[in-house]
């Protein structure tokens, strides 16, 4: 199979290293038609909760429907539809979880309590978002060759594609043969 620039397998999926709402958002994908989920592999599961610090879960099937149910959350606020029904699942979610700030010999800390431990990193990357959204929400894009979300962390701010080697070459491909044909 040819590399288009996005085929890869489950575990080296495209665009990796964006904060944890837009990671947990692109952990689905859409090759030449083809669907790709990467939270339906365990031990990319695994992998990717580890790398975003919560490496041991009681319940992995929970955890991963958490982490599905989130995920589609957070698909439905990126896009920022004008229906407040789009906001429910994103809001609920939102409720099962709190940030608690404490003081202890090490100073203080703010620590994330959820209903339920496995639900941990789903919550925080609705959290997450909401940071985002407060801060800088104006950054947050989706790529305009793909279906992937990416934070814009250029200077100017007018990053355009999830990667120039792949969506961002392909458009300058097409610019150049409909000038050329």
């Amino acid at each position: 199979m040819p590399n288009d620039g996005y085929t890869r397998t489950v575990l080296n999926r495209p665009l990796t290293g964006e904060p944890l709402p837009l990671d947990l958002a692109n952990t689905q994908w859409v090759i030449s038609g083809e669907p790709h989920d990467a939270l339906t592999d365990p031990d990319f599961v695994r992998s990717w909760m580890a790398d975003h610090g919560r490496p041991d879960v009681a319940d992995l099937h929970r955890a991963t429907r958490a982490l599905v149910s989130a995920r589609a959350a957070i698909r439905t606020v990126l896009p920022r539809p004008t229906e407040a029904s789009a906001y429910d699942a994103f809001n609920s979610l939102l409720a099962r979880g709190h940030l608690r700030e404490r003081v202890d010999a090490d100073g203080v800390s703010t620590v994330v309590e959820v209903d339920d431990p496995d639900e941990w990193l789903a919550w925080k990357a609705a959290h997450d978002l909401i940071v985002l959204l407060n801060d800088r929400p104006h950054r947050i894009k989706p790529c305009g060759g793909c279906v992937l979300w990416f934070f814009d962390n250029t200077r100017s701010g007018t990053r355009r594609w999830c990667s120039m080697e792949a969506c961002g070459n392909r458009a300058k491909v097409r610019r150049h043969r409909a000038l050329h044909d």
